[in-house]
C-alpha cells in the first residue's frame, strides 16, 4: 500500500501541502489502508478530511457496480467504514 503521512513535519517535507492533500483526494486508497485513517491525518484539515472520504466512496461505488456485475477483482468494497468515518467526522464540526 502506499505510505501514509500522519503528522505536519512529514507533510512540509513534500513540495507543497497542496500537493500532499490533492494526491489524497485524487488517489485517496494508495494513500490510506482504510477510511479511519483519513480522520487520523493531522495535516488535512476537516474540510479536505471530508473530500477524500467521499472520493473514497465514489471509487467504491464503482466497485459495487462492477462486483454487481461480476467485473469485480481487487479489493472488497467498505462503504459501510466509510459511512461511519463520514458520520464522526460530522460529529467533529459540530
Amino acid at each position: 500500500m502506499g505510505e501514509i503521512f500522519m503528522n505536519l513535519s512529514e507533510a512540509h517535507s513534500m513540495k507543497t501541502l497542496t500537493e500532499y492533500i490533492d494526491k489524497r483526494v485524487v488517489s485517496p486508497w494508495a494513500h490510506y489502508e482504510e477510511p479511519g485513517d483519513v480522520l487520523k491525518d493531522e495535516v488535512l484539515p476537516i474540510s479536505k478530511k471530508r473530500d477524500v472520504l467521499e472520493a473514497m466512496k465514489r471509487e467504491d461505488d464503482f466497485l459495487m457496480t462492477a462486483t454487481t456485475e461480476n467485473m469485480a477483482g481487487g479489493r472488497a468494497p467498505r462503504l459501510q467504514e466509510i459511512e461511519r468515518a463520514l458520520l464522526l467526522l460530522e460529529t467533529k464540526e459540530a
